[in-house]
């Protein structure tokens, strides 16, 4: 079987009810969607979400490193243009770089020394509170890679069946 190289960058979202902070530095994610999230009522659409939270995370090898990032996050329906951006600061991703640095460093001897490669991470936990979706669809977050947008996740929202 093939072993495929480490990539220059990759991400995740976790889509959530609620995001808490924790003792220790830990986040607790609350109401887990794996998906799709269901809207229920006889008109679901437009509705109000009291909560959403979105915690995205962008990892990029230290050595292919792009900046500035910015998390663009697009409600169903928009295509061009994001509905919400969070912009990450340069200080943050340099930051990562230095932890990633420091890590490497402290952990010389367990790293697979098959290729070893280094990456810096930053991420948003995001609650946004009320969001208002007009209609069904994808909401979708990105992240930007320069000229290019570097699909992190979605989540499909739709009106739940009616019984």
């Amino acid at each position: 079987m093939k072993i495929l190289h480490h990539p220059d960058y990759f991400g995740s979202v976790i889509f959530c009810d609620d995001i808490r902070h924790e003792i220790g530095g830990k986040f607790s994610f609350i109401g887990v969607y794996s998906g799709a999230m269901q809207i229920h009522g006889d008109t679901p659409f437009p509705c109000v979400l009291p909560k959403l939270g979105i915690s995205a995370s962008y990892s990029q090898a230290i050595d292919a490193v792009v900046i500035p990032i910015k998390f663009l996050v697009y409600l169903p329906g928009e295509t061009d243009n994001p509905s919400i951006v969070f912009d990450a600061p340069a200080e943050a991703v340099e930051q990562a770089i230095q932890q990633a640095l420091a890590k490497e460093k402290r952990e010389k001897e367990s790293l697979d020394q098959d290729e070893p490669r280094l990456y810096a991470q930053v991420g948003i936990n995001a609650i946004l509170s009320p969001l208002k979706i007009e209609n069904s669809g994808n909401l979708r977050v990105r992240v930007t890679r320069e000229d290019d947008l570097v699909r992190l996740g979605s989540i499909k929202i739709e009106a739940a069946p009616k019984k």
